[in-house]
């Protein structure tokens, strides 16, 4: 327990040493591409779900973990146009003799506007339209089936970039993600942390 303790007061010197050293800009640094890890809690449309079913249930999915492909170029001073592909395990729920799967693909362009440069730290909002792919899988007492949908997503969200080097920067973002059409009911709330490099 000391030693975690440990653990966790030296990562929080180097972030805080990190943040108050001097000065990097990213300068003629105009392009970008990473990845990110996701943690998604779900927020869907329950209603539509156990509307599949043979009868009515309860349905109450889990969280989901993801993977995110970004790229993105400076479209003028502190303004960015971002092109990204997400992928998301399934929103699962399984019990009471029932299972009920979601699987999403997202692809997407967001703008992030860029709020202040402050030593380090650029923090950023974000906001993109993009295609959604969603698949419902449900199977209750031996019975299943499965349903491909295809709309379009809105996201909104606010991040932080922690500069490493000028080329280098850590990425933390959170966005409300919501299905448009065919897709309507897939909502989750989306945490992404991952690394880019800047050329």
């Amino acid at each position: 327990m000391k030693s975690e303790k440990k653990i966790g007061l030296v990562l929080a010197g180097f972030i805080i040493s990190l943040i108050f050293s001097s000065e990097i800009m990213a300068q003629d640094k105009l392009y970008y591409m990473g990845g990110y890890l996701s943690y998604s809690m779900e927020s869907i449309d329950s209603d539509a779900i156990s509307n599949e079913f043979l009868q009515p249930v309860n349905v109450d999915f889990s969280s989901s973990l993801g993977i995110q492909a970004r790229g993105g170029m400076e479209i003028k001073e502190f303004l960015f146009g971002e092109a990204m592909i997400e992928y998301l395990s399934p929103f699962e729920d399984s019990s009471d003799n029932k299972t009920a799967e979601v699987s999403v693909i997202n692809a997407g362009v967001n703008c992030k506007a860029i709020l202040t440069f402050w030593n380090r730290l650029e923090p950023y909002a974000t906001a993109g339209l993009g295609l959604m792919y969603a698949k419902k899988d449900i199977s209750f007492q031996d019975q299943s089936s499965s349903d491909t949908n295809f709309g379009m997503n809105a996201r909104l969200g606010a991040g932080l970039n922690i500069l490493l080097s000028p080329e280098l920067f850590l990425g933390f973002e959170t966005a409300y993600v919501m299905g448009v059409g065919g897709t309507s009911y897939v909502k989750y709330i989306n945490l992404s942390l991952g690394m880019c490099y800047r050329f």
